[in-house]
């Protein structure tokens, strides 16, 4: 009945075994930065489409951004989110896949308005943003530090430097911090370069905010 032919030494089978382990070592690692990739381009268009948000409701209130407030919940009538949001499944496009702690991620540039205004509800007028030195240098939103802000707060604001995205100890990609332009366009910084990216509409930044400095996220 040829039942030999079926049977394997024991050699035979460490040699499947390692043969099946080196191929595991190869692709699981593959995997991952695949997996790291879809994860960052998610992200990015999260904000993509939250600038599109953003870019409705200016335009809907006579170019008045929403105003910030304190830790809102969702579905509140106060939060920049909460303003923006068209319809309840627009609150996934605000957390990032790899943030595990809180239901939002993301973070509302509002540092110069609360540092020339003091106020702690203004929001950001198209009149003002129209003077930014450099659109494609000013930060809009960016992800939030994962520590900072309570986990169903969905009206984070950057209102100082302790709340920058570069105090966090690691970013949650691989290639860097998630951020939002004024001109439209996102990406993954690695560092805050102060002369590439800004808080502030006037000068690239202010020479007494520690955020000058080019900073890399650990």
């Amino acid at each position: 009945m040829y039942r030999g032919l079926l049977r394997f030494t024991l050699v035979e089978l460490l040699v499947v075994v390692a043969i099946i382990a080196m191929l595991a070592g190869i692709l699981v690692p593959a995997l991952s930065a695949s997996r790291g990739k879809a994860q960052e381009i998610k992200c990015s268009n999260n904000l993509k489409q939250t600038n599109i948000l953003l870019s409705e409701y200016e335009s809907e209130h006579d170019g008045t951004y929403p105003a910030i407030t304190v830790a809102p919940a969702w579905g509140e009538p106060t939060g920049w989110m909460n303003l923006i949001a068209k319809r309840d499944s627009d609150r996934f496009l605000f957390k990032c896949t790899n943030d595990n702690r809180r239901e939002f991620s993301y973070s509302l540039n509002t540092r110069e308005l609360c540092y020339d205004d003091d106020e702690n509800f203004t929001s950001w007028k198209s009149s003002r943003l129209c003077k930014v030195a450099s659109s494609s240098a000013f930060i809009l939103v960016e992800e939030s530090d994962t520590s900072m802000f309570s986990v169903a707060d969905c009206d984070q604001d950057n209102y100082s430097q302790n709340v920058n995205s570069y105090m966090e100890a690691a970013p949650k990609h691989k290639s860097g911090v998630s951020m939002l332009f004024l001109d439209g366009h996102t990406s993954l910084e690695k560092y805050f370069d102060s002369g590439k990216m800004t808080y502030f509409t006037g000068e690239l930044n202010d020479p007494d905010d520690p955020a000058v400095e080019l900073r890399k996220w650990k």
